[in-house]
């Protein structure tokens, strides 16, 4: 029995749950790891969510909702998670779409020039921010991990 078919079926535009995720973290790492030849590899996670579906596939879903159809004979709506992620120290950002589903990685993107990964705390805490200039002198705000 396999697990999509154990739990019950969430809204496509619900956020995803901890344990997605987690699962969707999980199956990008091991991706990786399988693809490098590298059981340690490991990636630094910028930012989980989820990546909504297509019009195309969500608006006869809706319809059928709106008409009050029960929701295991809605139309089925594929359920993937968008993860921008780095490698540790790196600043190459790459954008991987999961499928929640199947289990597999649909999708890898490397970041255009120009783009960049949004802050982290690693970022923060290994950085000074510059917050003001006072008589000339620039003043530097050292962020703290109790902040965390």
């Amino acid at each position: 029995m396999s697990e999509s078919s154990i739990r019950p079926r969430v809204h496509p535009l619900i956020g995803l749950s901890a344990v997605e995720i987690t699962r969707a973290g999980s199956i990008l790492s091991k991706k990786i790891q399988h693809d490098s030849d590298n059981a340690n590899k490991s990636i630094r996670f910028k930012h989980i969510s989820l990546q909504e579906p297509p019009k195309a596939l969500l608006l006869p879903y809706l319809d059928a909702e709106s008409v009050g159809v029960i929701v295991d004979q809605r139309p089925f709506v594929p359920r993937c998670a968008q993860i921008w992620h780095t490698e540790p120290n790196g600043t190459q950002l790459q954008e991987a779409c999961v499928s929640l589903d199947t289990g597999t990685v649909v999708s890898t993107l490397a970041a255009k020039k120009g783009q960049h990964a949004p802050l982290d705390r690693y970022v923060i805490w290994t950085s000074s921010l510059p917050v003001s200039k006072f008589n000339n002198t620039e003043t530097k705000l050292s962020l703290s991990t109790s902040l965390f």
